[in-house]
């Protein structure tokens, strides 16, 4: 295959919802699908992710017309080589591509944001994690242990957090009134003792709710919710600062963040400072590429080799209209 020509399909299973992305660089057209359903296999079943991944993946591909050549899924939480192989294996057997790749959702986006160069990323939606890759490259993935074990600083970590204070403040032993006034009103409820009986099909998603409604008290100056944001976010830097300290790209580390919470200008903004305590040397700004770009960039690159026309060419229509 030239480095011109082909179907490349990019996939990106989060922790609320599954993006795809086709593009065809013989006819200079892309086409997108999503699916609201949660692939993580930290935490859905593995059954349900796949079905999940097959269907968002032929929704793209309905308006090319055919299979893909070359496919790349980044998955949150598929981490093991016999989790990998499965999403593969199921793309393959039903015809969504030619050849297929899997690597954890991180990688992806780590892909789109430094074009495979040396660098940090920091995914901060529903979950969270670090992954970086250095010059020899050796990758090293910091966190993401999931919404039970992990995942500081992500939306559901700080919707957690957040309904531990509005919970503390409803029983008298918490400070935390604002919050419940802000948790029942997003959640539509008149107790806290009312969200025990809510029906979600992610529990992950169904935190990183109140998240919104918590990032505006942070601006308001609300004292719990600040000490909240500031705790669980230094939790995060920690982890950036581990992997910029193995990236060592020269002469600074390039740390960029991706995912919903980075569209936040306060998040953005009190994560930098916190990296910036731990590592002044390290700069974050937010990722110009999805995680779902990333994802058929990666397609691409693989697809075409050390050919760069073929990702020049992607680029172009990622930025058209």
């Amino acid at each position: 295959m030239t480095a011109m020509a082909g179907l490349f399909l990019g996939i990106d299973g989060g922790g609320s919802r599954i993006r795809t992305l086709a593009l065809d660089l013989d006819q200079g057209s892309r086409s997108a699908g999503e699916r609201d359903i949660p692939a993580d296999f930290s935490s859905v079943p593995t059954a349900a992710v796949l079905d999940a991944l097959d269907q968002a993946a032929r929704s793209a591909l309905t308006r090319q017309g055919r299979m893909a050549d070359y496919a790349f899924a980044g998955i949150a939480g598929c981490i093991t080589q016999e989790q990998r192989d499965s999403v593969a294996s199921r793309l393959l057997s039903t015809g969504v591509a030619r050849s297929v790749a899997v690597h954890h959702d991180a990688y992806t986006t780590w892909f789109g944001a430094t074009g495979g160069r040396p660098g940090v990323i920091v995914i901060a939606g529903t979950g969270s994690s670090v992954f970086t890759v250095d010059g020899s490259g050796r990758e090293l993935l910091v966190g993401g242990f999931g919404a039970v074990f992990g995942d500081e600083g992500s939306g559901s970590d700080l919707g957690r957090e957040t309904f531990r204070a509005a919970a503390a403040a409803e029983d008298g032993y918490g400070p935390g009134a604002d919050l419940r006034i802000a948790v029942l009103k997003t959640l539509g409820i008149g107790s806290m003792r009312e969200a025990m009986d809510v029906q979600h099909t992610s529990e992950a998603g169904w935190l990183a709710r109140l998240v919104p409604p918590f990032l505006d008290l942070v601006g308001d100056g609300d004292p719990v919710a600040r000490a909240i944001l500031g705790t669980r976010l230094g939790y995060l830097a920690d982890q950036i600062a581990v992997a910029v300290d193995a990236c060592d790209a020269s002469p600074a580390t390039p740390v960029f963040g991706a995912g919903s919470l980075f569209m936040n200008a306060r998040y953005l903004e009190a994560l930098a400072a916190a990296v910036k305590e731990r590592r002044p040397r390290a700069s974050l700004q937010r990722s110009d590429r999805t995680p779902v770009e990333g994802a058929v960039l990666a397609a691409v690159a693989r697809g075409t080799g050390t050919d760069k026309a073929g990702l020049d060419r992607a680029l172009d229509l990622l930025a058209a209209p």
